[in-house]
């Protein structure tokens, strides 16, 4: 009888996570990795940031896969999937027949509405740009590069989105130097996810060290030999060099929409990553959701989902003992304006009670959330403060995550905190 043979499409967090759990596990069938965006796999959070600095390369930053014979990473898109034949169709005519196969293409950014229809389409595409991938990175390094030889000074960046992306974004190109104006529509947007007060201190930080900071939406842009204008909702015309598009994601999931999977706000999965409708598809990442929950996008996460979905498969070809359900975490860590942030948990503003602290002696927050049970269920910390020992953040991560437990929530490990 010959092995098992799973077929991964996409090679990003929650695809390489699979992967390499799979062989941890003791699977030793033949494993594919589909990868489409055509650069080696890599660590997807650092192109706002490590990726930006110059002289860094794509290798300091790639994934590590499993490295064996029967494992294959293949540069090309998917295009088809025969769930009844289980084979998975890629651009290039070549058909994966498999006995699993996991879906993780992830999510594609959201554009600037009318970009492609613009007059000046071609001029806008230079320097007008999401920042997702690798390539997107090349792109604002090389307009930031030309600006300086060419004009002898820092460029002007237009941020549109003002969530974590582009707070992170804007203070990045700060510090390299540049001149940003940060475009949000919405007044504190960072407060969802972080709470009142230490969503206050990042709005506070973007106002000082920004070059502007507005609320308001782009109406219209074009672009000129001075650069690009953005015509804005409160009537401020803002011209730059370069644009960067932080307006969030939507599901990859073109390539699905023959197939009889339930397409609703991404793939729709069972508690163990299974597709509906679909036997022997797995779904994990920035596309999957778990019916009843809403989709999570955060490469930690799509790392936790990424390794119980490959304990699925593993059960579900009778090499392991079924792995139970997974609990979404929505558990991360950055840096913003030299400080520590530690998002632990999932916040809920509207549901649960938002509880801010100030250890004493030092400038760390601390935002806690708690059920009506009075049971934490999320904190925020900013800071690297210490209240005794150990630090502040793991004392808060042990009080989310036992709270979180009373609601049936777990943190995987190897999110992101």
């Amino acid at each position: 009888m010959s092995a098992p043979s799973v077929v991964i499409v996409g090679a990003g967090a929650a695809g390489t996570a699979a992967a390499s759990q799979l062989r941890k596990l003791g699977f030793d069938g033949d494993l594919t990795l589909v990868h489409g965006e055509g650069q080696v796999p890599y660590n997807r959070t650092t192109v706002n940031k490590t990726l930006l600095q110059a002289g860094t390369t794509l290798d300091s930053v790639r994934t590590v896969l499993p490295n064996d014979p029967r494992t294959s990473l293949l540069s090309c898109r998917a295009e088809r999937l025969d769930t009844e034949r289980r084979t998975v169709v890629l651009q290039d005519g070549t058909h994966l027949s498999y006995n699993a196969v996991l879906i993780a293409t992830g999510a594609r950014p959201r554009l600037l509405p009318g970009r492609k229809q613009n007059l000046h389409a071609a001029e806008l595409s230079d320097r007008t740009t999401p920042l997702r991938t690798y390539d997107d990175t090349e792109r604002v390094r090389q307009v930031l590069a030309t600006i300086g030889s060419k004009h002898g000074r820092s460029a002007r960046v237009g941020i549109v989105g003002a969530s974590l992306l582009g707070s992170e974004t804007a203070d990045a190109l700060k510090g390299l130097g540049h001149d940003v104006f940060l475009i949000g529509a919405a007044a504190n947007p960072m407060t969802r996810h972080l709470g009142t007060t230490i969503a206050a201190w990042v709005q506070m930080r973007h106002e000082e060290q920004l070059a502007g900071v507005f609320e308001a939406r782009v109406d219209a842009f074009d672009a000129s030999s001075d650069g690009i204008t953005l015509a804005l909702s409160d009537g401020t015309k803002l011209t730059v060099d370069l644009v960067i598009e932080a307006l969030g994601v939507d599901p990859e999931v073109d390539w699905l929409r023959d197939s009889p999977l339930t397409l609703d706000d991404g793939v729709l999965v069972d508690e163990r990553l299974r597709t509906v409708n679909a036997a022997g598809g797995y779904a994990a990442g920035d596309l999957a959701r778990i019916s009843g929950s809403p989709r999570i996008e955060h490469w930690g996460h799509a790392l936790a989902q990424g390794g119980h979905a490959a304990r699925s498969i593993s059960h579900d070809l009778q090499l392991t003992e079924d792995p139970g359900p997974f609990a979404p975490s929505g558990s991360y860590s950055t840096w913003l304006y030299g400080k520590p942030l530690n998002v632990l948990g999932s916040p809920h503003p509207h549901r649960d009670r938002e509880i801010d602290l100030a250890p004493t002696g030092n400038e760390a927050r601390v935002t806690l959330y708690t059920s009506t049970e009075l049971r934490v269920t999320a904190a925020i910390t900013l800071g690297s403060a210490k209240v005794g020992q150990p630090t502040t953040a793991p004392r808060c991560r042990r009080s989310a995550d036992q709270g979180s437990r009373r609601r049936g929530v777990h943190h995987p490990q190897g999110a992101n905190v």
